[in-house]
């Protein structure tokens, strides 16, 4: 062989070494990766872990187990799984609602936030005393965490009524909408905060146009707008939110479908909303927004039908 050839050969083999490349170094990484990724004896999955946790305990013993995961330090996907567990026993768990109430208001995890306030309701936990008291002393993150959980209960007490309805009245405005949020799911129970909605339908909303912040203002008013013609409507409209719902006609088509929905609802005593009604019936200027618009020219034709009648 040349001797510049034997001197490449060389370099070549010395610069590989120096990299690791050669050949025996690249294979000794590829069985070792291939050990670590592969290894003979899987790790048991999060799930079988908490199942041989609660292997031969009773009931009582199994959600003692399980509360204990949640409220100590072990690993999230751990407390959700636990979690999940205490959901699929339904009523049969309502005794932990308050230590998870509590864990609820002192979560730093988003995620098992919102898994906490799902299993609340799926064991029928009867907390809303608990919610009620834990507002005097609540921070601004604990008290939306109640007004939601509350919503999602589906609270009734007299109490629970009256405070999400004191928070119509607050000054932010993402409050508000989680107030009205949580009075939609309530339903008609709420009704004693349709004074409060209304209020709120009729504020006047930003426009778009010249809009300093990216439109960041007009949308929040949007959004805000929307939740309390929702839980109007949600709760059932009267003659006093004949106003706001007939001006939703000319917003936006998702507010226009619920507010003409709303009408319907009233029948002949919506007759003074019968001109947008039709206004908005005869609307083809979609806009790229075909589907919600056609949703709302339907709604508004169902109106007209339930209000002309006895209109005429």
């Amino acid at each position: 062989m040349p001797h510049y050839l034997l001197k490449l050969t060389l370099l070549l083999m010395l610069c590989a070494a120096a990299a690791g490349c050669e050949p025996s170094a690249s294979k000794k990484r590829s069985d070792a990766a291939n050990n670590n990724t592969n290894p003979s004896w899987p790790r048991p999955s999060i799930r079988t872990q908490l199942l041989k946790r609660l292997q031969d305990q009773s009931q009582e013993q199994q959600q003692e187990t399980l509360l204990a995961i949640v409220l100590e330090d072990e690993p999230n996907k751990l407390r959700h799984e636990a979690l999940e567990y205490l959901s699929i026993m339904g009523n049969e768990a309502s005794s932990l609602g308050l230590p998870l109430a509590e864990q609820l208001l002192v979560e730093t995890n988003p995620s098992l936030v919102i898994k906490l306030q799902s299993t609340l309701l799926e064991i029928q936990a009867d907390i809303e005393d608990f919610l009620l008291a834990a507002t005097e002393t609540a921070n601004e993150q604990q008290t939306c965490r109640i007004v939601q959980t509350l919503g999602h209960l589906s609270a009734s007490k007299p109490g629970s009524l009256e405070f999400l309805t004191k928070r119509l009245s607050v000054a932010q405005q993402s409050d508000q909408q989680a107030a009205c949020e949580s009075l939609e799911k309530i339903g008609q129970v709420a009704h004693s905060a349709l004074p409060g909605l209304i209020d709120i339908a009729a504020q006047p909303r930003v426009p778009l146009q010249g809009s300093q912040d990216g439109g960041q203002a007009y949308r929040a008013s949007r959004d805000l707008h929307r939740a309390a013609i929702r839980a109007i409507a949600a709760i059932g409209a009267n003659e006093d939110a004949i106003p706001v719902l007939t001006s939703a006609l000319s917003g936006d088509p998702h507010s226009a479908q619920i507010a003409a929905n709303a009408l319907a609802s009233l029948g002949p005593r919506a007759a003074s909303a019968l001109p947008e009604l039709e206004k908005l019936e005869a609307r083809n200027d979609y806009q790229g927004k075909a589907i919600a618009i056609a949703m709302a020219v339907k709604a508004a034709k169902q109106a007209i039908a339930a209000i002309k009648p006895a209109a005429n």
